[in-house]
């Protein structure tokens, strides 16, 4: 082999190794954004939390989970002890809620509850006195006006009120997505979003488009997956087929804070709440976006 041969292809092989770590032409990068921080909403873990009330927080803690949401302490557990407890696991309380009802009804008590604890969030959970069937569009406007009331007494008070959605929210009424009513009809300066992702899908409506085409108003989400069809029973994260990464980067570089917990409803024993936490904590520790 000539000299000159020997060097272009000692040239081209240099070249070959620079670029060795160049995406190939036309393929990203792959994603390397995370959550920074996730919560847990404690009724996930509500038999765990009232058989050990200490060992269920410490568990939360060590799968990786920060803050959370709950409304009270556990039953039997004095509300200064479960204050501590969570301090001493190093949690952070973020989000109450409650019904609407009681919103109505026991105000001033949530308010102090929410104080006491460190809250910053106090989510109107359901609407409705009733199962919420046959609602009007006049019905979903006028939630949106008593919901901004309340925002206004929340926010005096040094809280931020929340609305968090189910699927019934997404039926057609009158031609019209209620959701996109109690968007419209709510002050963002007064209300935020507390986005199910779960029930949002599950009401055949895309929680991307939602938060792309509105953002800044949604400042809590409840992360829980959905199984097969036709059950689409609520799974742990993981589990199911619900897009959270495409969730999750669709929110990159909106105004506001998010905060992010984890849920699975309905009775499950203590042992499988917790192995579900740790599921959960794992999924979302290992998802890039």
């Amino acid at each position: 082999m000539n000299t000159s041969r020997r060097v272009l292809l000692q040239s081209v092989a240099t070249v070959a190794a620079g670029c060795a770590d160049w995406p190939a032409y036309g393929k990203p990068k792959a994603p390397k954004r995370r959550l920074q921080t996730f919560g847990v909403i404690l009724g996930s873990v509500s038999r765990a939390l009232n058989e050990n009330p200490r060992g269920t927080l410490q568990h939360l803690a060590n799968q990786g989970f920060k803050e959370l949401e709950f409304s009270g302490p556990p039953k039997g557990v004095p509300a200064a002890d479960f204050k501590q407890m969570i301090s001493d696991v190093g949690l952070v309380p973020v989000a109450s809620g409650a019904a609407m009802y009681q919103l109505k009804n026991d105000l001033p008590k949530i308010i102090e509850n929410a104080h006491f604890f460190g809250h910053k969030y106090v989510a109107c959970y359901w609407p409705w006195a009733d199962k919420g069937l046959n609602k009007q569009l006049a019905d979903w406007k006028q939630l949106g006006g008593t919901l901004n009331e309340l925002g206004a007494t929340l926010q005096k008070e040094g809280l931020r009120l929340a609305y968090h959605n189910h699927d019934i929210e997404f039926a057609q009424t009158e031609g019209q997505i209620p959701y996109d009513t109690v968007l419209t009809e709510t002050d963002p300066a007064l209300v935020s979003m507390e986005l199910d992702i779960y029930w949002i899908y599950k009401g055949g409506q895309d929680a991307v488009q939602y938060v792309t085409r509105y953002p800044g108003r949604f400042a809590l989400f409840h992360v829980k997956d959905r199984g097969p069809v036709p059950e689409l029973a609520r799974v742990c994260v993981g589990d199911g087929d619900i897009p959270f990464g495409r969730v999750f980067a669709a929110l990159q570089g909106q105004p506001g804070e998010q905060h992010f917990f984890w849920e699975r409803e309905d009775p499950h024993p203590a042992e499988d709440q917790l192995a579900c936490a740790t599921r959960s904590a794992k999924t979302l520790k290992a998802l890039r976006f």
